[in-house]
């Protein structure tokens, strides 16, 4: 480069960097306070300096003033003030003959209507003959616009320096190119274009051909090719008169430009460029194949797509399982190995279709699911149809496989139609399916039927009916008798729940769905209601410690029981344990000259056995005795006894008893089996019985049926189950047979009795009070039970008048029977005992039914006054027989000896 050239770039770059930098900036080529004359471009508008004059100083800050000018860079010096004239805004401006720099400054407040900054525009204008650098003029054009302008011969230069790819005549200042580059400033690539091939629409490679021994080696290798706007890319110079590159997409036409640069330099030509485009059969039945627009041929997309529009799948069925007319899942069989991706995984084009029929077919339908099951196996659902035979197409896009009546719908008739709706008719072998409710060959046989139903009481209430019910459908229904069981709650298919209208006894139980019902005889019961004693009237409760009359009856004060209050427990031992049957004696003993209506009670360890007095004993016995079957009338028509019993003891005071009985299964009109029975008869079936004895030695409550109870003290409770039991009628009811007994050792002056009635103290039993003299055998018989896990009523009944018991007046014995309705699992009876001792003895005026023993005769019933009137009577009537036995004797004779008289006189005549 030449030395103008140099100079002029460093006077280049020091105006830049003033303009540019900040305070403290170098430019010594004008030196400092330079004064210049300043011509207004209007008069009157100008700076005003302090001597009047129109000259300014321009101050270019040097090393030495970076003190003095801490916020300029290039200042206008008004004498005392500086003006900042900014920093230059945007690029230098080649002008035909020099540069053009424009600054702007900071604001200043007469500016704010022009913009709010002063413009300054520097113009370096070339001047050959001006070897150094001069101020042409500096001129204002308004208060916020100025103009510098210099002269220099540095400023004599081409427009862009030429790109570096010329050389600049400062005589003409223009450039002069070098052989690959033209244009003002040698700006452009100088190419020679013959041909430039075309592509498909697509894209591809691209040959350009022409003369290219012009470029040097450095512009070849930055070469870059732009078509259409889009970069050629990957190219390659292949020789002085070939190049390559790789288009882009675009569009079919013609006379597309082609952008050739390298660096700086650049051309655009117009060239005869077309993406063209040539059709292929079937659009190579796209997806499945894709177009060489060039050549107009396919490439198929998948292995198993063939043709020359790839409209083939490579394919080969053999056949098709034939349907109903209903349709149904089928299974091709062929060969389908090509569509299975690497002979392991199932793939199934996207676009896979199976239609079975022809488009004409007003029956054509396309299969759905399509499932790979194998290379030999397709599957998919068939849908309804005619029957007949139809074709097999199997296609992915506009590829198929087409197969001639290969396929066929099939329509057989089931036997009654399959009981329709109960049923679906296999067209194909004319099988029935039933429903969940039938069975059959043609579904006619119905499923429903009931196995059990919980009883309620006879207000009704929530019933579980258990048998097997299928699916029911909205027409399911229950009725109890005539009425409907309300709210059905179907829990599955073998349990319902509905809730049972109001009744009495046993009922029907029908159930019906659709067409289909099944009628359970006399399968329902309507127990009783657990009801309460009635109230009674009491009179007299004993004395105020003994009890008080409330609306029920009398409520007596421990130890006072019984209906009047005036019987009291008393406190005995545990009786003895019996290990052979569940019988249980209890002794009590009295000594005569004890106070306390005829004598106190005591036990066996009250009375020293070297004690030589008289002891009155008293024993309770208390046994089961049978088990009986009562039909609707109360007739015995089973009766079972009880010899061998299991005994185990379970705690020191509470023991069981096991025993079993069988039970026939037929009604044969006789009597039960006992369990030492040797019968093996397979029409039998077995109850277990068991029996749990519990001594109770002092006031306890205890819960049973729902029912609080209290066990006095001494008393034993028995708790009798009873396991499934065979009744030969569900009308037919159980009658546990219980004796009780009280008796005496003594023989003379005494009385007995029994009772048998309702409890008044409000735990709803009945009782049963055996007295003799003073003490009393007191059983209470609960009127509930728990009967198949539910408390239900049962009835207790005196048996006396039936079974004769022995009755005297030392001992008095009463038979009690507990009846229980049919069930079907178990039930659970719960009678206790107490040992009681009466506030006076029992004499003979107390009750119309006692039995007394006086002066060793037995008078039963009787007052002292009758007894003296009965005994006067018998003397009279002895008299009068006596009497009467006397005069016939005498008339006896007299007619003897008057019958003699008269014979002797016959004699004699």
């Amino acid at each position: 480069m030449g030395t103008f050239k140099k100079l002029f770039l460093i006077f280049f770059l020091i105006i830049i960097n003033i303009l540019y930098c900040y305070c403290g900036c170098e430019f010594s080529s004008i030196g400092e306070n330079k004064k210049y004359n300043f011509t207004p471009a209007f008069p009157g508008e100008y700076i005003s300096t302090s001597d009047g004059t129109n000259t300014v100083f321009l101050n270019l800050c040097t090393t030495n003033q970076i003190s003095k000018c801490p916020t300029t860079s290039a200042c206008i010096k008004d004498s005392s003030k500086n003006t900042d004239i900014g920093q230059q805004v945007g690029p230098a401006i080649f002008l035909p003959k020099g540069i053009l720099l424009t600054y702007k400054s900071q604001a200043y407040p007469e500016c704010v209507g022009l913009g709010g900054v002063v413009s300054t525009n520097f113009t370096i204008e070339c001047n050959s003959t001006d070897n150094s650098f001069t101020l042409d003029k500096i001129q204002q054009f308004s208060i916020c616009s100025y103009s510098i302008k210099f002269l220099t011969k540095l400023a004599c230069v081409c427009p862009g320096d030429c790109s570096s790819h010329g050389i600049c005549n400062t005589n003409t200042i223009k450039c002069e190119c070098n052989s690959y580059a033209s244009g003002s400033s040698c700006n452009e690539l100088k190419m020679i274009i013959s041909t430039i091939s075309s592509t498909t629409i697509y894209g591809g490679d691209v040959m350009i051909s022409g003369d290219f021994s012009n470029l040097p080696l450095e512009i070849k290798n930055n070469l870059k090719i732009k078509i259409n706007w889009d970069d050629c890319k990957n190219v390659i110079n292949i020789n002085n008169n070939t190049i390559q590159c790789t288009a882009d997409k675009g569009y079919n036409g013609n006379g597309i430009e082609v952008e050739f640069s390298s660096g700086p330099l650049s051309t655009v030509i117009p060239v005869n460029f077309k993406y063209i485009e040539i059709p292929c059969p079937f659009n190579c039945s796209y997806p499945n194949g894709v177009c060489n627009k060039i050549l107009g041929t396919c490439t198929c997309n998948h292995s198993w797509i063939n043709g020359t529009g790839c409209e083939l799948i490579k394919i080969k069925t053999h056949s098709i399982e034939p349907t109903t007319i209903n349709g149904g899942i089928t299974n091709i069989i062929g060969d389908f190995t090509m569509i299975i991706n690497n002979g392991t995984t199932t793939f199934l084009p996207n676009n896979l279709i199976i239609k079975i029929g022809d488009d004409d077919d007003d029956d054509s339908s396309l299969c759905q699911d399509i499932k790979i099951l194998n290379d030999t196996n397709l599957q998919c659902t068939v849908l309804p149809g005619k029957q007949g035979k139809k074709n097999l197409t199997i296609s992915s896009g506009l590829s198929m496989d087409f197969n001639y009546q290969l396929f066929e719908y099939f329509n057989k008739t089931c036997l009654f139609n399959c009981s329709y709706p109960h049923g679906d008719c296999d067209l194909f072998t004319s099988y029935c399916s039933c429903d969940s409710q039938t069975n059959g060959t043609g579904c006619e046989n119905s499923k429903l039927v009931i196995e059990s139903i919980d009883p309620t009481d006879e207000p009704g209430g929530l019933t579980n009916v258990v048998g097997f019910f299928g699916i029911p459908t909205s027409n399911f229904s229950i009725k109890i008798g005539d009425l409907l069981c309300n709210n059905l709650l179907i829990i599955n298919q073998s349990l319902i729940q509905c809730v049972v209208p109001p009744g009495k006894g046993f009922k029907n139980v029908f159930i019906s769905d659709r067409d289909l019902s099944f009628n359970g005889e006399l399968m329902f019961r309507y127990f009783q209601p657990i009801v309460t004693n009635a109230p009674k009237q009491c009179t007299n409760c004993g004395a105020l410690n003994q009890g008080y009359c409330a609306s029920q009856g009398c409520i007596c004060h421990p130890p006072w029981m019984g209906v009047d209050c005036q019987s009291q427990y008393i406190i005995i031992p545990q009786p003895p344990k019996n290990s052979t049957s569940p019988s249980v004696e209890i002794p009590t003993f009295s000594k005569p000259n004890s106070t306390n209506g005829g004598g106190g009670s005591t036990t066996s360890t009250d009375i020293d056995e070297n004690e030589n007095i008289e002891k009155n004993v008293f024993k309770s016995l208390i046994a089961i005795i049978k088990l009986s079957e009562l039909d609707f009338q109360s007739n015995e028509i089973k009766s079972f006894t009880f010899s061998e019993w299991i005994y185990k003891e379970l705690t020191p005071s509470k023991y069981q008893y096991n025993t079993t009985i069988k039970v026939p299964t037929t009604n044969d009109g006789g009597g039960g089996v006992s369990p030492s029975s040797s019968s093996s008869s397979l029409n039998e079936s077995e109850t277990n019985i068991s029996v749990t004895l519990e001594w109770f030695e002092s006031l306890t409550n205890i819960t049973f049926a729902n029912e609080n109870l209290i066990m006095n003290p001494s008393s034993i409770k028995y708790t009798i189950e009873i396991s499934k039991y065979k009744f030969s009628s569900k009308l037919n009811q159980l009658q546990l047979v219980m004796m009780a007994e009280l008796s005496s050792n003594k023989t003379k002056d005494l009385c007995s009795n029994n009772e048998f009635g309702e409890t008044s103290s409000g735990d709803n039993s009945n009782y049963i009070k055996i007295q003799v003299d003073n003490h009393s055998l007191y059983g209470r018989f609960i009127k509930r039970a728990i009967i198949d896990s539910v408390p239900r009523a049962i009835g207790n009944v005196q048996l006396d008048e039936t079974m004769r018991p022995l009755k005297n007046a030392s001992s008095s014995q009463s038979y009690i029977g507990i009846v229980v309705p049919y069930f079907e699992k178990s039930i659970i009876i719960d009678p206790d005992f107490s040992v009681l001792i009466d506030s006076s003895k029992l004499e003979s005026n107390s009750n119309s039914n006692s039995i007394c023993l006086i002066q060793d005769q037995l008078i039963s019933g009787l007052t002292k006054s009758q007894i003296a009137g009965i005994i006067i009577g018998s003397i009279a009537f002895l008299c009068s027989i006596t009497a009467m036995v006397i005069y016939s004797i005498h008339k006896s004779n007299k007619d003897k000896s008057l019958f003699s008289k008269i014979t002797l006189r016959n004699l004699n005549k």
